[in-house]
């Protein structure tokens, strides 16, 4: 018989595992992760973790709307394309991403989400999704919290321009614990940058 609870706690042994060391996923390989920290009596802070990842490029079916809401949108959509096909049963085998597309403007109440589903080179992309890549390269990876993707997407910018990097394509956000749009501080992503 299956023990359900020890179940649980190897995937959230693994999740730790996969946020420290990185893993080999769809080609990607981590070349070097770099760590700044300062310590005084006071107070203790770490900067954020970064991964450098080499990544082959990724096959993925791409859902864009464009709305006041476009990423509850668009996850609607692919979920409803997604699911009966198991496609968001295994998000290791599938990984589930996301970018702006058209990005937010201050005159406009509208903008665009896409979300992208890895899907296998073999499957048909039909309906209303539409074929896409992400390219492969290498990317800066950090990973946050909902509540703090804005403040790390300018962080990880930052840190770049700072390590001497180029930035050389868009930015991914890759959803790491699904997507709860009723409970969005539950989401944990991957926030990845191509770079040079």
């Amino acid at each position: 018989m299956i023990n359900i609870n020890k179940c649980k706690n190897l995937f959230v042994i693994a999740i730790v595992l996969f946020s420290i060391h990185g893993v080999l996923l769809f080609g990607q390989e981590t070349e070097e992760t770099d760590v700044v920290s300062s310590a005084t009596k006071e107070e203790y802070t770490m900067e954020p973790i970064v991964r450098i990842v080499k990544l082959d490029p990724i096959r993925v079916a791409v859902c864009n709307r464009v709305s006041k809401s476009p990423e509850n949108d668009s996850y609607e959509a692919m979920r409803a394309w997604a699911e009966p096909k198991g496609l968001l049963d295994d998000p290791v085998k599938y990984p589930l991403f996301g970018r702006n597309n058209p990005n937010p403007s201050p005159d406009k109440e509208e903008y665009g989400y896409d979300f992208m589903l890895a899907v296998p080179a073999d499957m048909e992309i039909d309906g209303e999704m539409k074929e896409g890549e992400i390219p492969g390269g290498s990317y800066a990876v950090v990973r946050t919290h909902f509540s703090t993707i804005t403040d790390m997407w300018y962080w990880l910018y930052n840190w770049t321009k700072e390590k001497d990097y180029k930035v050389t394509g868009h930015g991914y956000e890759e959803h790491i614990i699904g997507v709860d749009v009723k409970n969005p501080d539950n989401m944990l992503f991957d926030l990845w940058l191509q770079i040079e």
